[in-house]
């Protein structure tokens, strides 16, 4: 490079020295908490782990950290106006960990991930009940379903796809028999693409059926 781009380039050397080293001074206390609680979490076993006691533990440590008041001030927070604040400082303390590559942070971020997957899960499995009146079996699509009146006029489809208990009673014409009829399904509701309509819905499954 020869001195006459050297003196263009001078400028923006200078620029991201500067700018470098504002930056590392500007988050200094940030960078020192997030060490602190990382550290911290790295004594801490918390055997069986649940999202209540590893919260708990992260507050500890968080707040155990030097420098705390000093890093609010830096990022512009006040923790007396509210939980706001406090929950931007634990994501701005957690990003900073992860800056910083701890890893006893990401392995417990990774297991509210898991624990948070399963819970949504056992969620999606769990069966819910509808009773009231029924009303028949459409079977003008490609799938059968049968439709329940509820004690508010409401008619709900649930969808046939598998064999369910109770299900031998509404093949071929007997279900005629059953119209207007007490009837109990305990169903699940999943997310299905129907290449039709080109698009999700949700559809209530049936798991079982109970006539009364």
């Amino acid at each position: 490079i020869d001195f006459k781009m050297e003196k263009k380039l001078l400028p923006l050397f200078l620029f991201v020295l500067f700018f470098n080293s504002f930056y590392a001074q500007s988050d200094k206390y940030t960078q020192k908490v997030a060490e602190q609680t990382c550290e911290c979490l790295s004594k801490e076993k918390i055997e069986p782990f649940t999202r209540e006691k590893y919260e708990m533990v992260l507050v500890r440590c968080l707040f155990s950290a030097d420098g705390l008041n000093e890093a609010m001030k830096e990022n512009k927070l006040d923790l007396s106006k509210g939980q706001d604040a406090g929950r931007e400082l634990g994501m701005k303390i957690g990003l900073k960990m992860i800056d910083i590559n701890c890893e006893v942070y990401m392995d417990y971020s990774l297991k509210l991930v898991e624990e948070q997957n399963a819970a949504n899960e056992d969620a999606a499995n769990k069966a819910d009940i509808t009773s009231g009146l029924f009303e028949g079996i459409d079977k003008s699509g490609d799938f059968a379903y049968l439709l329940v009146k509820d004690s508010e006029g409401r008619t709900y489809k649930f969808l046939w796809m598998d064999y369910f208990e109770g299900s031998e009673l509404f093949m071929g014409e007997a279900a005629e028999s059953f119209k207007g009829k007490e009837i109990e399904v305990e169903w699940t509701e999943k997310e299905v693409y129907l290449p039709r309509l080109n698009d999700y819905f949700r559809v209530k499954f049936i798991q079982s059926v109970t006539l009364f």
